[in-house]
């Protein structure tokens, strides 16, 4: 359940209005360099329950779908345990 503890994740903006109950994650890393560097997806989200985790919104970013060519906008956030999650 803490795969994403402490992670950088790209979450993007249109995800995140459509999943109200989930986390959509597009892209994680280590580090938030790494998350920035990421500019492409062509996969859907990873969707995590809300109640998880408490991001924290780090840098605004944006990903090209790549069979669209379409970009979204969306923020790199540090992924904290919630406190009521028992991770």
């Amino acid at each position: 359940m803490s795969e994403y503890a402490n992670k950088y994740c790209v979450m993007l903006n249109e995800y995140i209005r459509s999943f109200p109950n989930h986390w959509p994650i597009t892209f994680y890393a280590n580090s938030q360099d790494e998350a920035k560097s990421q500019g492409s997806f062509h996969t859907d989200p990873q969707l995590v329950k809300r109640n998880l985790y408490e991001p924290v919104l780090i840098d605004d970013t944006q990903m090209m779908y790549t069979p669209t060519q379409m970009v979204f906008k969306g923020g790199i956030y540090h992924m904290r345990p919630s406190q009521g999650a028992g991770l």
